[in-house]
């Protein structure tokens, strides 16, 4: 089904606002919003059976699919994979961790040949910064509690506590984000996320 699905989609025209607006993601964000971030997003082909992303990843991508599937999975402790979504033409995966820049919870791999729509997050977080409202209804319409986020990011113990890690960061070496400390050892970029868990878990 999936197969077939990526081949009508793949002779249809590409409308990267309405794609944008027809999510729930984007489309309560507004037409100036969806203006300025169309031209930003940019495609790409991926085959079956390649990973997307691994579980740990830094999120620094939002996909929609255009054509094919994406199977969204993590192991479980019994060594299988604990299918979480099938992500099929028109549907967005990534949100979370693209948001929050945090890590992937998951796995993200290409069940067909896919066309993906990549927006990077270092494009569409300054249109956050210009808007707070704007901010709001994407963390709303991604499920979290926007107010509460809001409201605690200004509380004083919070400020403080950021202060104190920057100060710490700098004072230790770190020149930029992300940067992980582990004891000692200071590493720099995301690229660096595997070898931080290797020496957590003592690899």
């Amino acid at each position: 089904m999936a197969t077939g699905a990526s081949r009508n989609s793949q002779t249809q025209p590409f409308d990267k606002h309405a794609l944008l607006r027809a999510h729930p993601f984007f489309k309560d964000l507004g037409n100036t919003i969806i203006d300025r971030l169309a031209p930003r997003v940019i495609t790409t082909r991926v085959k079956k059976g390649a990973a997307i992303f691994h579980k740990g990843d830094i999120g620094s991508k939002l996909y929609a699919v255009r054509a094919g599937a994406v199977r969204i999975s993590a192991p479980s402790e019994q060594g299988k994979d604990a299918i979480f979504n099938l992500v099929v033409p028109g549907e967005l995966f990534g949100e979370i961790a693209f948001l929050d820049g945090g890590q992937r919870s998951a796995d993200a791999v290409a069940i067909d040949n896919c066309e993906l729509m990549v927006i990077e997050r270092r494009d569409f977080i300054p249109l956050l910064q210009d808007d707070p409202e704007v901010a709001i209804r994407a963390l709303t319409g991604s499920g979290l509690d926007a107010a509460r986020l809001f409201a605690r990011a200004q509380e004083p113990d919070v400020k403080a506590k950021l202060m104190e890690n920057t100060q710490s960061a700098v004072e230790r070496g770190a020149f930029g984000s992300p940067t992980f400390f582990v004891g000692k050892e200071m590493f720099f970029g995301k690229e660096q996320l595997r070898e931080v868990e290797e020496m957590v878990l003592g690899k």
